[in-house]
């Protein structure tokens, strides 16, 4: 299933044409992105649910999510495929990767309405 989003991701963006010094397999740039979005969005939650009201509703938080989604988007490509990408087409993977990471948050919040005992729709 991974591999299905990073390559339909990539293909959008147009960086899979394009090609990179090494060639990244689709599995391993999964994995990096999940290991990495996984880190930057606990620290972010706890960050988040450290410092702000209680009373702050929930679509602050995903709001707020927005530059640290840009920032892991930025730093997992330029890594992986840095070399051999354009800048143009550098910013359209990472918007691209940004766009997905909230449709899925807008999967988990379909799922956290409908399923009971969910605690949290952010994914």
């Amino acid at each position: 299933m991974i591999r299905v989003l990073t390559v339909a991701v990539l293909l959008t963006s147009g960086a899979a044409g394009t090609p990179a010094q090494t060639p990244v397999r689709p599995v391993r740039f999964g994995l990096v992105k999940t290991a990495a979005g996984l880190a930057a969005g606990v620290l972010y939650v706890f960050l988040f649910m450290y410092f702000a009201r209680d009373d702050i509703p929930d679509w602050v938080m995903f709001t707020g999510a927005l530059p640290v989604r840009l920032f892991v988007w930025t730093i997992v490509i330029d890594k992986l495929y840095g070399d051999g990408l354009s800048r143009r087409t550098m910013m359209l993977a990472v918007l691209a990767g940004t766009a997905w990471s909230y449709v899925l948050d807008g999967v988990m919040a379909l799922i956290y309405l409908i399923l009971p005992g969910m605690v949290m729709p952010f994914c």
